[in-house]
């Protein structure tokens, strides 16, 4: 029976995740922007992990590439190719608009590919972050171990500390793609561990660490320690979350609960507007711009919510579903 509980908190979430891009000013610029980053894809992502079953896992690798395949991977290629392509126009037009990476060190293909335009790293996230739990699925001592190797990586991640410094072990990292494709994996997998041990016996100790670590990220300045708080709050965070949306109560919340089953061609596709926007009505003025994003945002959802179900096309290449 499909939970309702998470469906509204997956509308919640990629509702935030909107705000967060269509906010103004760099991190550390806009207070509410930071806010909103500081947790957003972390539970974002451990929520994607939660629905990760055993189930799905025993299945073949061309078993899993089949249900992905139109679940998630057409929408994808649909999503990338406009987006790849209004980008390698604007490149060429501009000469200074949103690159990859220097086209002198990577082949522009591959660079599209290992670094996907913006927001969507998370889907190839999320499809290497499955074949990750799938490989140690069989193993206790393997998950134990993925689960800490995975931990320190975010730490690292969260620290903004390099490590790589040297250009030979530089050109390595380059290649294995985006950082978040390995950096992010921690709260994934730990969604799919919360969904395997749902007692949440813990919840009084994990509120109070997340009270504490919460306390320690904000008011400690040292960029590793910060990491390390910053992981574990958001890991508090996660289960305390997963705690109350779990419950017995009824939190459902109608038109959330409608927006969280249509949020891969809300994320797919909300950044499209935002860049218009901000090409075209920001040089007037930031009011201006919030309030034509406001429109558009709203009249996406709308149509997504709407059209669920009622076009077969649509449904395919942009919602995920076979009909």
């Amino acid at each position: 029976m499909r939970n309702k509980n998470f469906d509204s908190l997956k509308g919640a979430l990629i509702l935030l995740v909107v705000i967060g891009h269509v906010l103004l000013g760099a991190l550390g610029s806009n207070t509410l922007r930071d806010i909103i980053y500081f947790f957003h894809m972390p539970l974002f992502l451990a929520v994607t992990g939660y629905f990760i079953s055993n189930k799905t896992l025993a299945f073949t690798y061309v078993e899993l590439s089949h249900k992905y395949w139109i679940r998630v991977v057409i929408p994808y290629i649909v999503a990338f190719l406009v987006y790849s392509i209004s980008i390698a126009l604007m490149s060429k037009i501009t000469g200074d608009w949103y690159l990859l990476i220097d086209r002198n060190e990577l082949p522009m293909i591959a660079a599209y590919l290992l670094y996907p335009y913006y927001h969507l790293w998370f889907i190839p996230a999320m499809l290497l972050y499955i074949v990750f739990i799938k490989s140690v699925y069989s193993s206790q001592l393997l998950k134990v171990i993925s689960f800490i190797v995975s931990f320190a990586f975010c730490v690292l991640y969260m620290t903004k500390v390099s490590l790589f410094n040297s250009d030979s072990v530089a050109n390595v990292m380059m290649l294995l793609g985006d950082k978040r494709y390995y950096s992010y994996y921690f709260y994934f997998f730990l969604g799919h561990i919360l969904a395997l041990n749902s007692s949440f016996k813990f919840i009084k100790v994990v509120l109070l660490v997340f009270f504490v670590s919460t306390l320690g990220y904000i008011f400690n300045s040292n960029m590793v320690v910060r990491g390390i708080f910053n992981v574990i709050s958001n890991s508090c965070l996660i289960y305390g979350v997963f705690y109350l949306v779990s419950s017995s109560r009824q939190l459902e919340v109608s038109i959330l609960s409608r927006i969280g089953r249509v949020t891969l061609p809300i994320y797919l596709w909300h950044v499209l507007p935002i860049i218009a926007a901000k090409k075209l009505i920001l040089p007037y003025g930031e009011l201006p711009y919030y309030a034509a994003t406001f429109i558009l945002m709203c009249s996406l959802v709308f149509f997504f919510v709407k059209a669920e179900g009622k076009f077969q096309i649509l449904e395919r290449l942009f919602y995920g579903n076979q009909k």
